[in-house]
């Protein structure tokens, strides 16, 4: 398994969670938010593996706030589009609710170790994930799931 170490400064992540709060706030009042999140945290911890994949690549991150989310897509890398999803279980697991859910040209994960040290785990297509990928049930019903050792840099 080949990682990725991305280390953020304090100013780094409190520029992130500014951003996080602000695409988080207004869909408080949408009802947009995740129903099993509970914490406010959400946008944050998906915003630290955004913002770590674009770092390491030097791209732009997205900061827009739109009514129901990026469809799918976090930043491009090389030309190509990047949906980055980002966890804080180890081993990390990519995990879909449906492949109709694979918006971009790649799907990336990333591993939240800390607020400041990220790890980016690889990348998939789609071809390479409908290959690779396996149903497991998490407690929120069945997800189309891609271990780490699946992705590829």
């Amino acid at each position: 398994m080949s990682r990725i170490r991305v280390e953020l400064t304090e100013e780094e992540v409190a520029r992130v969670k500014g951003w996080a709060e602000a695409r988080g706030g207004p869909k408080e009042s949408w009802g947009t938010t995740m129903r099993w999140q509970k914490d406010g945290n959400y946008h944050f911890h998906g915003m630290l593996g955004e913002y770590a994949y674009a770092k390491h690549y030097n791209v732009a991150v997205d900061t827009e706030v739109t009514y129901l989310g990026d469809g799918g897509i976090d930043l491009k890398v090389l030309g190509q589009t990047v949906d980055v999803k980002t966890v804080n279980y180890d081993p990390a697991i990519l995990k879909l609710n449906s492949i109709r859910d694979f918006n971009s040209d790649m799907m990336a994960l990333a591993l939240r170790n800390t607020d400041n040290e990220i790890y980016l785990c690889g990348f998939t297509d789609l071809r390479h994930a409908i290959q690779q990928c396996y149903s497991r049930d998490f407690g929120h019903g069945k997800r189309l799931c891609l271990d780490e050792g699946h992705l590829y840099f």
